[in-house]
């Protein structure tokens, strides 16, 4: 920006020259309605003194017509030279053809507003006798017209360079200032630095009442400049206090969820005692037998493989079965993602309570297409699917016809996990709110209302979705998870 040396105008001063510009501009105007309105005059003078020497010489012309004197008309017509104004007469009889003239004939000239041309029917005791036609290009009415003209020109111009000028000097004084504050603007808005002061670049204001405003503008930004400061102050403590909270809630949660699980593990721990004695009965049993049959003497050797493979087979089942409950007791939130088949995941959890569901008559079912794999953290996967079967097994405790069927589909670049059980579907006034934290259906001490919510959380950490399928006949919970991650 360059400095510009002139003292400070008011604004006042500058609308001064506006209104100078406007006055200039009305008396323009007004010269030109008076110069237009004095030709008007003069050319309705003009115009009024041709159609008075028509009306005069079409009464003299009337005997010339009469009898055809043709002599006679064309001296009467010569009476208009002695006006060198009129430059053209033309005299037709009453069939039309012209009988006698004065001048060149009124056809050859051009007419303008300069010249003043009138006809005149001839007419006496209602006969027609002819038209008498008269031509004028008064001279002195031209000269006025010119110098009317010249005067409003001149006046114009005058007009002109004199609006251009002040307009343009009141221009530059104006856009500076505005163009300096629009410029500070925009560099305040750009940076965000509200430490600019305008009163810095004082020389740039040439209009006192823009000084002021820039007084008033600095004084703004420093009242926003100060805000700024609070408000940054405010935002870091807010962040500390925010991440502290977070922390908290983050811990509070895991809290939840491993309370859950325990929850869970109570509720189901008479289930696991039974899943773990019954293959420890069988251990039991066929260990006696081998040491019976062993003091009793010689054993075959395929009957002593068979019940050692028989405890084998046992003994994993336990294994698995220990397996299953130690990955849904701890907290798989920070294992990292890996690749595995959704049926190992799957039978995993449902080795927890396989044979709970056989001995209470559910009948439970495992459709896949292919064994498929997605990128997860098993475990997780594995405590949503077991928390989601045991929910199915205590809501159709007292139907007639109890059933749990899990079927896994592959959907392009995701998979779905349909649970569906034979309950008639979930009440309308409760599906919204089944998801939410701490709502459950079951009595009071059977439930904490964390399973599902915990299961919800964990699969749309997977970028995934639990949701529940209102279309189904039976109660159906659907979980859609991408293959990878």
């Amino acid at each position: 920006m360059g400095k510009i040396l002139h003292p400070h105008r008011k604004l006042s001063q500058v609308l001064q020259r506006l209104q100078v510009i406007t006055t200039l501009l009305v008396l323009f105007i007004c010269t030109v309605v008076f110069v237009s309105n004095d030709i008007v005059t003069i050319k309705n003078q003009k115009q009024a003194q041709v159609e008075e020497m028509a009306s005069l010489l079409s009464g003299t012309l009337i005997a010339s017509l009469e009898f055809r004197d043709e002599k006679d008309a064309t001296r009467i017509l010569s009476v208009l030279s002695q006006n060198k104004d009129y430059v053209g007469a033309e005299l037709k009889d009453e069939q039309g053809h012209v009988f006698s003239h004065y001048g060149q004939p009124i056809e050859h000239f051009e007419r303008s507003w300069l010249k003043y041309f009138s006809e005149h029917d001839i007419y006496r005791d209602g006969r027609y006798y002819g038209k008498l036609s008269i031509l004028a290009s008064p001279q002195d009415a031209r000269s006025e017209v010119i110098r009317y003209g010249l005067l409003a020109l001149l006046t114009f111009i005058v007009g002109v360079v004199l609006a251009i000028l002040i307009s343009a000097q009141i221009q530059k004084e104006l856009l500076e200032s505005i163009t300096f504050f629009l410029e500070t603007i925009q560099k305040i808005s750009h940076t965000g630095n509200f430490s600019i002061r305008t009163q810095s670049f004082k020389e740039q204001l040439s209009i006192q009442e823009f000084d002021q405003m820039s007084q008033e503008f600095d004084e703004l930004l420093k009242t926003v400049e100060t805000q700024e400061a609070e408000i940054k102050k405010y935002t870091e403590e807010l962040e500390v206090k925010v991440a502290e909270r977070t922390a908290s809630l983050v811990k509070a949660q895991a809290e939840l969820a491993q309370n859950a699980r325990i929850s869970a593990l109570g509720e189901m721990s008479a289930g696991i005692a039974h899943e773990i004695n019954n293959p420890l009965a069988i251990i039991g049993g066929k260990t006696f037998n081998l040491i019976k049959k062993l003091k009793a003497g010689p054993v075959e050797t395929d009957l002593l493989i068979k019940d050692i493979e028989k405890i084998e087979q046992t003994t994993n089942r336990i294994a698995k079965i220990i397996k299953g409950l130690r990955a849904f007791s701890r907290d798989g939130a920070q294992d990292p993602f890996e690749k595995v088949g959704l049926r190992s995941i799957i039978e995993d959890a449902l080795e927890l309570c396989s044979t709970r569901f056989k001995n209470q008559g559910v009948e439970l079912g495992l459709e896949f297409e292919g064994d498929i794999e997605i990128q997860c953290r098993p475990t997780q996967i594995g405590q949503v699917i077991f928390n989601l079967v045991g929910n199915a097994f205590d809501a159709i405790q007292t139907l007639d016809e109890k059933w749990i069927k899990i079927i896994v589909e592959a959907a392009g670049e995701k998979v779905h996990i349909r649970l569906m059980d034979s309950g008639h579907g979930i009440p309308e006034a409760i599906r919204e709110k089944i998801l939410q934290p701490f709502f459950t259906t079951k009595e009071v001490g059977k439930g904490t209302g964390l399973g599902l919510s915990i299961s919800k959380g964990i699969i749309e950490a997977h970028h995934g979705s639990l949701e529940i399928d209102s279309a189904s006949v039976h109660t159906c919970f659907v979980i859609t998870l991408p293959r990878l991650q």
